[in-house]
């Protein structure tokens, strides 16, 4: 892993703030344009790291991925 590389809440956080940014729009063209982008890259980001864990979590649970709550039965 490179040494610049963000984690992945790292990166959320830095999604929510251009977010904020953008709400408030107290910013120009060019600014939200840029921003814009960062987002579009950091959301990809994102979504491949939860993608990556999915995977992990259907391997650990045998390849069916279910929900944490489906194995419970209610006792009659």
């Amino acid at each position: 892993m490179s040494e610049n590389k963000k984690t992945f809440e790292e990166n959320l956080n830095r999604l929510e703030e251009i977010s904020n940014k953008m709400e408030e729009g107290d910013i120009d063209l060019e600014e939200a344009v840029d921003l814009y982008e960062e987002a579009g890259k950091l959301s990809k980001e994102l979504d491949e790291t939860l993608k990556k864990a999915q995977e992990k979590v259907k391997i650990l649970v045998g390849e069916t991925l279910e929900d944490f709550d489906s194995d419970i039965e209610e006792e009659e």
